[in-house]
């Protein structure tokens, strides 16, 4: 998966993570609406000796109550329950599990009625729509249109970290510093140990000179990845604004040690050699 390398030409725009939607907090359950939506009521202990996959109820509301007796997975569902595997990925998006995940025996299910779940479907369409046409347009380098889809997809699917992450990055290569803090805050907060996340979060707060949040961003990378150039990198880097000189002069030999081949080389070196300079001449410190 490729990423912006450094801080340095941060214009190449990071692919997309194509990351499973988050598992639902208690909070998010207990705020939602019962029986308007696809809702997960419980999970219950053990298992059932039946064959049939489901066991399905209808109530006088509309809604389908559906117990999962075998692992399924949302198309197998929309098909048995609907008669068509294409409302899966609305399935998949309600009850906040991977379109190709098996969702587990024993939960239990409230279904909407078909029409109301097909809606569902064409919003979760139009935001794919939406989120596609960012990522072309971030591609060729028009991150405030990029923006500004994204934003669209976001708003009809807020739990989508994947729309947040780029909507984040999009603001970042805009100048819109501000704006794309909250959302790449929020990525890393949900996805504590996932290192590139905490990468593009450092990489922000450096632009936004918060340089020691962004050092403890960055060490949080190698933390996470030993082996990160652009984490090493950028620290070194970020050490170096702070003023530092003797602790970046370790942190820019490190990072020659370590990646003699990498593109930045050469870049590093020049760092390098003006942190010795400066030491050398005794107004490092």
């Amino acid at each position: 998966m490729s990423h912006i390398h450094t801080i340095e030409y941060i214009s190449r725009f990071r692919q997309p993570f194509r990351w499973a939607t988050p598992a639902p907090r208690a909070s998010d359950r207990g705020s939602a609406r019962p029986l308007a939506a696809l809702l997960i009521v419980a999970t219950l202990i053990g298992g059932c000796a039946a064959l049939r996959p489901l066991s399905v109820q209808t109530a006088q509301t509309g809604e389908t109550v559906v117990r999962v007796v075998r692992s399924i997975s949302p198309a197998d569902l929309a098909d048995r329950v609907y008669g068509d595997p294409e409302l899966g990925p609305a399935l998949a998006t309600l009850a906040r599990v991977a379109p190709d995940a098996s969702i587990p025996p024993g939960t239990v299910l409230v279904l909407p009625p078909r029409e109301e779940l097909e809606g569902r479907l064409r919003v979760e369409r139009a935001t794919e729509e939406h989120f596609e046409r960012g990522l072309a347009a971030a591609d060729e380098g028009r991150f405030r249109e990029a923006a500004d889809l994204f934003r669209r997809a976001l708003d009809s699917a807020p739990h989508r970290l994947d729309v947040r992450y780029n909507l984040g990055l999009a603001l970042m290569r805009a100048g819109d510093l501000p704006e794309a803090t909250p959302h790449l805050e929020a990525v890393a907060a949900a996805r504590p140990m996932d290192a590139e996340s905490r990468y593009a979060l450092g990489s922000l707060l450096r632009k936004r000179r918060a340089y020691e949040r962004a050092l403890a961003e960055f060490q949080a990378v190698l933390d996470l990845e030993p082996r990160h150039p652009a984490a090493q990198f950028a620290l070194a880097r970020t050490v170096q604004d702070l003023g530092r000189d003797r602790e970046a002069r370790r942190q820019w030999k490190r990072f020659l040690r370590r990646y003699p081949d990498d593109p930045l080389v050469p870049s590093a070196q020049r760092h390098l050699d003006r942190v010795e300079e400066r030491i050398r001449e005794g107004t490092g410190g």
